[in-house]
C-alpha cells in the first residue's frame, strides 16, 4: 500500500534547461508514487530544440513518422522528459538511460528498480513513477458538451429524451438559483 502520492508539474523541470544539467537527484521513497503533469503549452522553441537534442536517434526517427505537429510535439516532451526525470532519479545522464519495449509496445528501463508509464492527451503528458512495482497511468482530455439533448435525440427513444431534456433544465435551473438566486 502506498502511503503517499506526489504531484508535480513542469515548473520544476523547467529549471533543468536553466542549469544545463541534472543539478537535482529526486529521491522516490517505496511508499510513494510519483506523477508529473506537463503542459506542451509551456515549452517554447528553445526548449522544443533543447529537447529534441535529448531523444535518440531512434526516437527521432519514430517521431518523425507521426504526420501532425501535435503528435509529434507530445511524443517529444513525453518522451524527453522521460528521459530527464529517468536520469533524475537514477543518478544519470539523459543519454545514459537506455529504454526498450516490451511485447506489448510497453516501455521499460532493464535492470531498474524505477518503473513509470507515460501517457498523453491533448496538450497534456502524464508521467508515472513508483519504485520496486509496476505502475500505469492514463490521461484523457475532456470535451465540454452544451447541447446534450441534441445527442440524446440521436440514441434514445422519445421518451428518455423528454425525461432527460427535462432532467437538464431543472439542473440549470437549480445552478442559476445557486449562483444568482441567494
Amino acid at each position: 500500500m502506498f502511503k503517499s502520492e506526489r504531484v508535480f508539474d513542469d515548473n520544476l523541470l523547467l529549471s533543468y534547461f536553466d542549469d544545463g544539467y541534472i543539478s537535482d537527484r529526486i529521491a522516490i521513497k517505496d511508499s510513494e508514487i510519483h506523477v508529473w503533469f506537463l503542459d506542451i503549452g509551456n515549452y517554447d522553441e528553445y526548449h522544443m530544440k533543447s529537447l529534441f537534442d535529448i531523444l535518440t536517434l531512434d526516437e527521432k526517427a519514430k517521431m518523425s513518422h507521426y504526420v501532425h505537429v501535435a503528435d509529434q510535439k507530445r511524443f517529444l516532451v513525453g518522451h524527453s522528459m522521460l528521459r530527464i526525470l529517468l536520469s533524475r532519479y537514477l543518478a544519470r545522464e539523459p543519454d545514459d538511460i537506455i529504454l526498450l519495449n516490451s511485447k506489448h509496445g510497453k516501455l521499460y528501463m532493464p535492470q531498474s528498480n524505477v518503473s513509470f508509464n507515460i501517457s498523453h492527451s491533448g496538450n497534456r503528458v502524464a508521467l508515472a513513477f513508483v519504485k520496486e512495482k509496476k505502475i500505469g497511468v492514463d490521461i484523457e482530455r475532456m470535451n465540454s458538451l452544451d447541447d446534450y439533448s441534441q445527442i440524446a435525440k440521436n440514441f434514445f427513444c422519445h421518451q428518455k429524451v423528454n425525461g432527460f431534456v427535462l432532467k437538464q433544465m431543472r439542473r440549470k435551473v437549480w445552478k442559476n438559483f445557486m449562483k444568482y438566486g441567494r
